[in-house]
């Protein structure tokens, strides 16, 4: 049997000042859009669009270098898309969508998905798991 089947973040996207909530509020078109300077590409179809900063987990466990990488300043795209109520991040930082999964909230396919590289060579694991979360009309 599955021992986990959800997953919730109990922080309030809206009032808790949580940084790992993202507000999706910018809209973009695939298959290439620019923000900030940057140019991305993704697969044709209209998404939301946001980053995400390592730095926003300074306060825990991984003090912000979610790569472990040893910084804490990589900034990762994320693209939603409303319609299929996917979630891609761009973990390969190589601002290409088209090869990151779409994940679903852990509940509905149960995917996890990794910042960072583990070395099989090393006994400590060098890569981080996520799941995403997704709420409507927040």
């Amino acid at each position: 049997e599955r021992k986990i089947v959800d997953w919730v973040t109990a922080t309030d996207p809206v009032n808790d000042g949580d940084g790992t909530w993202l507000r999706m509020s910018q809209t973009v078109t695939g298959p290439t859009f620019t923000v900030g300077g940057k140019t991305y590409s993704a697969p044709a179809g209209s998404y939301r669009f946001a980053t995400f900063a390592e730095a926003a987990t300074t306060g825990g466990d991984m003090a912000g270098d979610l790569n472990r990488d040893g910084d804490t300043t990589d900034v990762w795209g994320v693209l939603y898309d409303p319609v299929k109520g996917t979630v891609r991040v761009d973990l390969t930082e190589n601002a290409d969508f088209s090869d990151d999964k779409a994940l679903k909230p852990y509940k509905d396919k149960f995917q996890v998905a990794y910042f960072g590289e583990d070395d099989p060579r090393t006994k400590v694991v060098e890569r981080i798991p996520f799941v995403v979360e997704t709420r409507k009309n927040v």
